[in-house]
């Protein structure tokens, strides 16, 4: 099913990339990162990199407006080894659909929604964690040499969402409502291949983002930091 998924996805976007031509950009972006957790109940715990992967869109439909979307998901699972005789590994989900509008040659703002998610499993218990929310940033991208550029990204995010846990551990809820907020951002040098019209970015990423579950002890008690970092990288066509 999840095969047939992707295949039916690939197929839409080259369906498009035929009707809209010269204004679509398609391609693929990964991002090879590990995660720093930390919190006043549990500790804190670095785990080992993981590989998102995904699709990315992008349509301009005016001189400076434009849509995007990136998809990602990790293709290995994290793994967070709570103690000798129990692990909880992780598959987490990065989704940003945003609005961006050109400031100048140079510069560029944007806003749109956030959907960030992991699913999480053990030997004893399993469920997942999701949520959303509106984000808005700032952009830049400077030539150096010909063909190529530096590319920049800073935004804000803030989400709200919801944990369900199937057979909890002795004394946590089954469902746990939270807010989230944080940073991403990206530094990233760009090529670009005139002749296939196709653009290679690689740079460095970070994203961190703090969660708060909703009833949950005292204020610290309910508090995850989540901090992610490591190298990005994508390949994009234009039509």
């Amino acid at each position: 099913m999840r095969k047939n998924k992707i295949s039916i996805m690939f197929l839409i976007l080259f369906v498009a990339s035929k009707i809209y031509a010269a204004d679509l950009g398609v391609g693929i972006s990964v991002w090879y990162a590990d995660w720093k957790m930390e919190s006043k109940t549990l500790g804190t715990f670095n785990l080992e990199p993981a590989l998102f992967v995904g699709p990315t869109i992008s349509y301009q439909f005016e001189d400076k407006w434009s849509i995007t979307l990136i998809a990602l998901a990790t293709v290995n699972k994290y793994d967070q080894d709570i103690s000798a005789n129990d692990s909880v590994k992780y598959r987490r989900y990065d989704v940003d659909c945003t609005l961006n509008y050109q400031i100048s040659r140079y510069i560029k703002c944007f806003a749109g929604i956030k959907y960030l998610a992991f699913d999480f499993n053990s030997d004893n218990y399993n469920g997942i964690n999701h949520g959303v929310g509106p984000g808005a940033g700032i952009g830049f991208s400077f030539p150096i040499v010909s063909s190529i550029y530096l590319l920049g990204i800073v935004s804000g995010i803030y989400g709200y969402g919801l944990e369900k846990t199937d057979n909890p551990p002795a004394g946590s809820p089954d469902n746990r409502n939270f807010y989230s907020f944080g940073i991403n951002s990206s530094l990233q040098l760009a090529y670009y291949i005139q002749a296939i019209e196709t653009t290679i970015s690689a740079g460095y990423r970070y994203q961190y983002i703090q969660l708060h579950y909703l009833d949950y002890g005292t204020d610290e008690d309910s508090k995850y930091d989540n901090h992610f970092r490591g190298f990005t990288a994508s390949v994009a066509k234009s039509f």
